[in-house]
């Protein structure tokens, strides 16, 4: 079993770097007159002389760790790219292509198979005969540590009208999981039973069982693009991630739409006025596990 799912990784990861050659060539050969900007991050490693485009291209095609790169840290780079009916098709396979690969990585992890990784690691001539040769080589040299898995997975958003204006903002916000009182338990009988692990286990138990707690962390800043497009006579406001450059299908107009660079990226401001209608007590009530109780479930 372990075999085949290091070979559906391998031969994955193979259509994945297949499918970033072609959208590199569509973008920077096929389409290198049409406009683009860039905003390439500081530790993305370009060739001197790169184009815009080429540099666009080499954060699509960064999927594995930079030096000094830290684990949770992402690249980068707003942009903005016309592309060609052609480069469009290959961005849609591309993307179905990273579609598979995080598949194929998502079911071997589920196999709870402690050796996975190393067996990937170690096995290499045997999993790879007769196949790419530039893929054997990377994935050896690579291993499954030195791969950036989100930059792997990360879709590269496209649109098939040239929108009429994009402005990137970095957006500070939180995700937050509903949980039982059971399983908060659960979850605090997992750290070591220390002094502060009692107090809170009490806390938690002279609660309503059928109360719910919110999990809540706090995520690192991170772009949007908030995309005006053309709808008849009218716009259309969306937003969706913006980390990497954003692709619309070219035009008559031959120019870039109206847009908004991303400011400086900041942090939480602690200092913000808590909005009335929350519904989340900002004060951890198991502060072990980052659980909130909601304002609703407070004695009055």
């Amino acid at each position: 079993m372990i075999a085949e799912l290091c070979h559906n990784v391998i031969e994955s990861f193979s259509a994945l770097n297949s499918n970033l050659r072609s959208v590199t060539e569509h973008m920077c050969v096929l389409d290198h007159d049409l406009p683009a900007w860039f905003q390439a991050p500081i530790t993305l490693p370009i060739p001197a002389n790169s184009s815009i485009r080429e540099q666009a291209a080499a954060l699509i095609n960064q999927v594995e760790y930079v030096d000094q790169q830290q684990p949770r840290e992402i690249l980068v780079g707003a942009g903005l790219v016309a592309a060609s009916a052609e480069t469009i098709a290959a961005l849609h396979a591309l993307n179905l292509a990273k579609n598979n690969f995080k598949t194929a990585m998502l079911k071997l992890r589920a196999a709870k198979i402690s050796s996975s990784e190393e067996y990937l690691a170690q096995n290499f001539e045997q999993l790879l005969p007769q196949r790419n040769v530039h893929v054997a080589i990377k994935l050896s040299r690579m291993g499954l540590a030195r791969l950036h898995l989100k930059q792997c997975y990360r879709k590269i958003p496209y649109f098939m009208l040239r929108p009429n204006k994009v402005t990137w903002t970095w957006a500070n916000t939180r995700s937050i999981k509903k949980i039982s009182v059971t399983e908060a338990e659960q979850m605090l009988l997992k750290h070591t039973l220390d002094e502060g692990i009692e107090r809170q286990l009490k806390q938690l138990r002279s609660v309503n069982v059928n109360e719910k707690l919110a999990i809540v962390q706090d995520l690192a800043p991170h772009l949007r693009a908030n995309i005006v497009l053309p709808d008849g006579n009218e716009t259309k406001r969306l937003m969706v991630k913006g980390p990497v450059p954003i692709f619309y299908l070219i035009d008559e107009n031959m120019t870039l739409p109206k847009f908004i660079p991303p400011g400086i990226k900041k942090g939480k401001n602690i200092d913000r006025v808590i909005r009335k209608d929350v519904k989340i007590n900002p004060e951890p009530f198991l502060p072990a596990i980052r659980a909130h109780r909601y304002y609703s479930d407070l004695p009055a």
